[in-house]
C-alpha cells in the first residue's frame, strides 16, 4: 500500500514499527507509545526527510488499523484508514474471550481501564475534530468482527467526524491484501 501511494499519488509512507505481544516487556501501552514516538520522531526529521509535519494519517490493518486509529485519535492526524481493526477493545471477541495467557497478559491482564484508554471508540473527539476516516471491512472475518468497524463508524458519525465505511460480503480478515 505504502508503494502504492508513493508511486500512484506521490504520497509518502512511513511504516512504524511496533513492540509485539512476544516480545520482553510488551503491553499495549508499550505498543501504543511506540507509535507515538515514532511520529514524534519522524516530525522532528521532517525536514531531513521531506515531509510536510502538519500533514499526515495512519493506515493499517487488523492490529495495525487499531494502531492508526489510536495513533490519528491522538494526533493532529487529517486521515485514518482501518482494515479490519479492533475499535473497542473490550468488547472484542479477540480480547474478550482470549484464554491466552500471553494476549492477557499484553492487554494488561485485560484491565478494563486500560483497555477503555486505547480503545479509538473513546478517543473520539467531539465537533468533528477527529480525521476523516475510511473504515473496510468483510463480514467474512472471523479473527475481528466485522461490527467493529460498524461500531466505529457509527461513534465517528455521532461526533460529527467525516467517515466513509465499506463492507465487503463474504470477505476474511485480510482483506487489504
Amino acid at each position: 500500500l505504502s508503494q502504492y501511494l508513493a508511486k500512484q499519488k506521490g504520497i509518502a509512507g512511513v511504516r512504524i514499527s511496533y513492540t509485539l505481544a512476544p516480545q520482553p516487556g510488551a503491553d499495549i501501552n508499550v505498543t501504543v507509545q511506540d507509535v507515538m514516538d515514532a511520529l514524534e520522531f519522524i516530525c522532528a526529521k521532517s525536514d531531513e526527510l521531506g515531509l510536510d509535519p502538519g500533514v499526515y494519517g495512519f493506515c493499517g490493518g487488523s492490529a495495525g488499523g487499531h494502531l492508526a486509529a489510536v495513533g490519528a485519535l491522538k494526533s493532529d492526524a487529517r486521515v485514518m484508514v482501518g482494515f479490519a481493526g479492533i475499535y473497542d477493545l473490550e468488547m472484542a471477541a479477540i480480547t474478550r474471550n482470549s484464554k491466552d495467557p500471553q494476549r492477557i497478559a499484553y492487554f494488561c491482564d485485560m484491565d478494563e481501564q486500560v483497555l477503555r484508554s486505547v480503545s479509538p471508540v473513546n478517543l473520539i473527539k467531539e465537533g468533528g475534530e477527529a480525521p476523516a476516516a475510511l473504515l473496510i471491512c468483510g463480514t467474512g472475518d472471523i479473527t475481528v468482527e466485522y461490527a467493529q468497524s460498524v461500531m466505529f463508524e457509527e461513534a465517528l458519525h455521532a461526533k460529527g467526524a467525516e467517515v466513509e465505511l465499506k463492507v465487503y460480503p463474504y470477505y476474511g480478515h485480510n482483506i487489504n491484501n
